[in-house]
């Protein structure tokens, strides 16, 4: 036979649904309140009491038993009202003393017994009927005394008082109790459902992201390398996929986390003309591709340094710009940003994102914030979208103490306005409106770096994106083979993955850095990671990670880290700040120039992302680098050693296709494929075309650099000619420019046009240190030391 406390609780867990079981346990405790109260009054020798309580117990299992079977509950729940609640509790008040007995104190546990079982309207009309029915008895037997059976002593009345006291107490707790322990349980059930949902998001995550990151790598690849058309083209509108898939990604992930309620407005100084410049990079190109005037209109009088929670001001204005472009076939969007008040403390700012788009139907208009839902389906059925951005910006506009306010005409255009106060932050160090390319703008030939990821995909896609800075990038797939790695080589930097099998990034991280820490050493380790929830970034910082990179690789993110923390003495860097762009008609001039030596400048500026400036280092470098190789290939095919031959070859091959060289790239391609097989004949027998091919290509970007060095510098004579003022003064200037010109030359590896610059400068000065510092100068030059001679300019201006 079961155990009572098993029988029981099979009983009322046979239905999970809380009222039954309430209602179960209820019926259960009323059963033995009654079996009590029987009890009592036979013991105090009112057997009519005990009668009527005793049947009312018999008819308390038979409704049990009723409903257990038939499963009408509501049914159930009405008769305990009417009979037990109206009728018997009416019968005993009567014959209990009225007010002075126990039975008031099971008024108030009726009340609270319709609460829990009844809802809507039926609850309402259910406990507006007990009310009434109560007050109205309470007020009968006040006028009429006569009605109730009054006590015969103090005793029997205060005993039946605190009976009623008990047993309404007990049930009640018992309900408060069973609330308590059912809170819990489903609290428990919400956090394990919260952790399973975090932890699947995140992988999640990392599982879509990683082939995201392979295909947007691969086709900035293609955008760089290729030379069609019609593949150009398909690689544009693969971008533009990937870009708004990334979107559905990082909506859904934002949205998760609002809804688990671990977003937080985090305060940090920023500057407005930042934020904005950062909105309009992230949305001109949508507004390009459709042919859409992009407007920003701000407010001259606000002041630029705030502070705020500038990543959470960003994700509204960028979601409210979104929808406008996505929803706008012509005309404009407009984002408006105006001062509404302030003072030298805070500021009152009205942001507004106006566009000439569909606009939004009146029907629509309520469910325009609900999670999921998307305006006039029907008509916008071909545009894209989780319906989530403006549920995201709503609920993030309400973490600011905000609202947004939507004003639309349906075909004419939308309006998106809200209003936040932000407080006057500190002057702090924004980005110039070209930092990306900044950042961009240097190449480190003599950097190594080491790439840990186990998707293939992923290597070869930061490999490519890096093969313009012609760092030397190794790559391997697992923890072990980075250690391997690191026992034989030291790195300049270490780009590691998360989530990887066997030993993950971090517990990676940390074995590197006890191995480094016996020896001396610390080499920067950047984590590689597509979880991109709003603290991962700390959290992997603060575990020991130097920076954090997200995946889809974004390569001006990449590049910005590695230019901060590759060796300065290692890095070739740009003296003019930005991307300089050069006309078609003079890039269709220098491809002329440079076509009878073999070399395409178009396709070494599409290898530099079209930065002209890049393409010149790279090409001083070729041509430096080159030299030596023209050298020192004969001796190699003289000692015909394979393995020399194929580095040599694979390094060729890189520098001939990041120049534009393409026909010494192919030639190189092909000998190194040689010397894999061992091929002698053929090596020997194709020595002198690679050397006839790399002296052209060689001696017309030696000759290019020499011009374009010229060119540039009687351009600067004549600006320089404007300003023209007294000799001794004229003199000076000439002077202090000459060496500017000097240190552009010398970081473009511009070997003739900076001797040149040196005996320019000779003769003008008597100076024995400047002179004796020429003399260092040019000796660094001739050996094409130029990493030294940066060095050596760098203390001097100091």
């Amino acid at each position: 036979m079961e155990p009572l406390d098993e029988l029981f609780q099979k009983y009322i867990m046979r239905k999970p649904e809380i009222d039954i079981i309430l209602f179960k346990i209820l019926g259960l405790g009323g059963i033995l309140v009654s079996i009590v109260s029987a009890v009592y009054n036979l013991c105090m020798h009112n057997y009519m009491n005990a009668g009527i309580i005793f049947s009312s117990t018999v008819l308390s299992v038979i409704l049990l038993w009723f409903v257990e079977r038939t499963g009408k509950y509501v049914i159930g729940y009405l008769i305990t009202v009417v009979f037990v609640f109206l009728g018997l509790f009416t019968v005993l008040y009567l014959r209990s003393g009225g007010m002075d007995g126990a039975i008031p104190f099971f008024f108030v546990f009726s009340l609270i017994f319709s609460f829990l079982m009844f809802q809507n309207r039926l609850l309402v009309v259910v406990i507006v009927v007990e009310t009434v029915y109560y007050l109205g008895l309470g007020i009968v037997t006040y006028r009429h005394p006569e009605l109730v059976t009054h006590f015969t002593s103090d005793l029997s009345r205060i005993m039946s008082q605190m009976l009623g006291i008990l047993c309404s107490s007990l049930i009640t707790g018992l309900i408060i109790l069973y609330y308590i322990n059912e809170f819990k349980k489903q609290k428990k059930i919400a956090d394990d459902a919260n952790k399973a949902k975090s932890m699947f998001l995140a992988n999640m995550s990392h599982e879509i992201r990683t082939p995201i990151n392979a295909i947007v790598g691969f086709n900035e690849v293609i955008l760089r390398e290729s030379e069609d058309i019609t593949t150009l083209e398909y690689a544009e509108n693969i971008r533009t996929a990937g870009k708004q898939l990334q979107d559905v990604v990082n909506q859904i992930l934002d949205f998760s986390r609002l809804d688990s309620g671990k977003e937080q407005v985090l305060e940090m100084d920023y500057r407005l003309s930042d934020l904005v410049y950062e909105l309009r990079i992230y949305l001109q190109e949508a507004a390009k591709q459709k042919s859409l005037d992009f407007i920003v209109d701000v407010d001259d009088s606000i002041n630029d340094n705030l502070r705020g929670d500038k990543e959470k001001l960003s994700r509204i204005l960028m979601n409210l710009l979104s929808n406008a472009v996505k929803y706008t076939n012509e005309g404009m969007v407009e984002l408006k940003i105006q001062k509404l008040e302030g003072d030298d403390k805070t500021q009152r700012l009205h942001f507004e994102v106006r566009d000439t788009g569909v606009g939004i139907p009146p029907e629509d208009m309520g469910k325009l914030f609900n999670n999921y839902e998307r305006a006039d389906l029907l008509k916008n059925r071909k545009i894209q979208g989780t319906g989530l951005g403006l549920a995201i910006a709503q609920h993030l506009t309400g973490l600011m103490d905000s609202h947004i306010e939507v004003d639309s005409v349906y075909s004419h255009g939308t309006i998106f306005s809200f209003d936040i106060e932000q407080k006057i932050g500190e002057d702090c160090d924004g980005f110039a409106e070209l930092s990306d390319e900044e950042t961009d703008n240097f190449i480190a030939p003599d950097a190594s770096i080491l790439v840990v990821d186990d998707n293939e995909m992923n290597r070869v896609v930061i490999k490519t994106l890096l093969s313009n800075t012609m760092m030397k990038v190794d790559t391997v797939e697992s923890a072990v083979q980075c250690f391997e790695k690191l026992k034989n080589k030291s790195y300049d930097a270490i780009l590691m993955d998360y989530m990887m099998p066997e030993m993950d990034g971090l517990e990676a991280m940390h074995y590197i850095r006890r191995e480094e820490e016996k020896r001396g050493l610390y080499t920067p380790i950047f984590v590689l990671t597509a979880d991109v929830a709003e603290d991962a970034e700390k959290k992997l910082i603060d575990q020991g990670f130097d920076s954090y990179i997200a995946k889809p690789v974004n390569i001006h993110v990449l590049m910005s880290i590695l230019s901060e923390y590759l060796p300065e003495d290692k890095v070739i860097r740009s003296t003019i700040s930005a991307k300089r762009r050069i006309t078609d008609d003079v890039l269709e001039a220098y491809e002329e120039r440079l076509a009878v030596s073999d070399v395409s400048i178009k396709s070494g500026m599409r290898y530099a992302s079209d930065d002209f400036e890049q393409y010149m280092r790279v090409a001083g470098f070729f041509v430096d680098n080159g030299m030596r190789c023209i050298e020192e290939y004969p001796k190699l095919i003289q000692e015909m050693n394979y393995d020399k031959l194929r580095l040599f070859n694979h390094s060729l091959k890189g520098n001939a296709k990041a120049v534009g060289a393409n026909d010494l790239y192919r030639i190189c391609r092909n000998l190194e494929e040689r010397c894999k097989k061992g091929d002698e004949e053929y090596l020997r027998e194709s020595t002198g075309l690679l050397l006839v091919e790399l002296n052209r290509a060689v001696a017309g970007l030696s000759e290019f650099i020499e011009m374009y060095s010229i060119m540039n510098n009687s351009n600067q004579r004549e600006d320089d000619s404007l300003y023209k003022e007294e000799d001794d003064e004229q003199s000076e200037m000439n002077h202090n420019e000459l060496i500017d010109a000097l240190y552009n030359d010398v970081t473009l590896y511009q070997k003739r046009s900076a001797l040149k610059r040196i005996d320019e400068i000779r003769g003008m000065v008597d100076e024995p240190k400047l002179r004796a510092w020429l003399d260092r100068l040019e000796d660094m030059i001739k050996n094409a030391d130029f990493d030294t001679a940066i060095e050596l300019m760098d203390n001097y201006k100091l």
